[in-house]
């Protein structure tokens, strides 16, 4: 019987994703930011076809370029896209959306389908007095 010695390069990884769109707020992971051009502003558009946002770079001075912030203490990064969500008639992510940017011609494209599973979560107050009154 031949014998597997454990190695960090074979480990299994988790893998990150490059976002996580919640709400009309696009969260960029530390991953996500190096793929993004860099520059604290983009343009962000909407892809019906492929039921996604397109992230482009945006030249200095556009008035309708979406700024890049700081989100918190820690070294994620946010787009607030409540008016791209409300232009083209998207409503709010309730449940968060995580995945990996795709390129496609230049443009990066962020799916607003979800990925899978649904992502685990607490339960409310609310919903743990709703469950122990069914029962």
């Amino acid at each position: 019987m031949a014998i597997e010695w454990y190695s960090t390069s074979a480990a299994a990884t988790v893998q990150q994703t490059d976002y996580k769109i919640a709400k009309s707020t696009i969260v960029l992971s530390e991953q996500g930011q190096g793929k993004l051009p860099d520059g604290t502003s983009v343009k962000l558009g909407y892809d019906a076809d492929r039921n996604g946002i397109a992230i482009a770079p945006a030249s200095e001075g556009d008035k309708t370029a979406f700024k890049i912030a700081r989100r918190g203490r820690g070294i994620q990064q946010q787009i607030a896209a409540k008016k791209l969500f409300q232009r083209f008639g998207i409503d709010p992510i309730a449940n968060a959306v995580e995945g990996n940017f795709e390129e496609i011609d230049g443009v990066i494209f962020a799916s607003l389908s979800g990925s899978g599973a649904p992502k685990r979560r607490r339960r409310t107050k609310a919903e743990m007095a709703a469950a122990q009154a069914a029962e």
